[in-house]
């Protein structure tokens, strides 16, 4: 009706309406996922060993598998930390606890598939943050039954959204491995670090200025 009071062609009323509509349940997922990232790179604002390089949300990633041959899964946003001997590559699972346990496992399986022996997968790192505890062990009990420790993939870490919370991502918060031990991004493996400066990562002072293209390009 809007389009036709307007005079206008109606279907790019209709694809606004139902984007709305769609995206409309996601804003806060979106939000708290953002956020995870932007207090990230505040943390380590001043520090001259750590810096966060790259980040891009799900729409920009969802739009460089568009333009590419292959498809793997779609974290919640994707990051490369990087650090004085390594470069890390963080995706992010921001779960909120609404999704059925065989969601979570196809989702796992994805990951799975599209790193398994895979060069240097062991490189990518898929940080899954959860609301509690119970949902952690939920997640654990499954990566048991989809994850095979004996071949080059993916690692998988798991922290609660309260312990992110009180110590911050840089702590030593994230669980993984048969240990059962917590720890921090400095207990991940990376690639080789590249000629990507630390002090060119997004947040550091006066960053912009070096890096015209954002935090999203080269």
């Amino acid at each position: 009706m809007l389009a036709e009071w307007r005079d206008q062609n109606p279907e790019p009323f209709i694809k606004r309406a139902e984007h709305s509509l769609e995206r409309r349940f996601h804003l806060i997922h979106q939000l708290e996922a953002n956020q995870f990232f932007v207090r990230l790179a505040a943390s380590i604002r001043e520090a001259k060993d750590v810096g966060l390089y790259h980040w891009v949300g799900e729409h920009e990633i969802v739009a460089a598998y568009a333009e590419s041959e292959e498809h793997g899964p779609i974290p919640d946003g994707w990051g490369r930390l990087i650090t004085t001997d390594r470069e890390l590559l963080l995706q992010l699972e921001w779960d909120r606890g609404t999704e059925q346990p065989r969601r979570l496992r196809a989702k796992l399986q994805s990951y799975v598939r599209y790193f398994v022996d895979r060069p240097h997968a062991s490189a990518n790192q898929i940080l899954w943050v959860v609301p509690t505890r119970q949902r952690e062990e939920q997640l654990e009990h499954l990566l048991r039954e989809v994850a095979n420790p004996d071949r080059e993939c993916c690692r998988f870490w798991t922290t609660s959204s309260d312990l992110l919370d009180a110590a911050g991502p840089l702590a030593a918060i994230w669980l993984g491995g048969a240990d059962k031990v917590r720890r921090g991004f400095e207990s991940m493996p990376g690639l080789a670090r590249t000629q990507r400066r630390i002090e060119e990562s997004i947040g550091k002072p006066e960053w912009w200025l070096r890096r015209p293209g954002g935090g999203a390009g080269a």
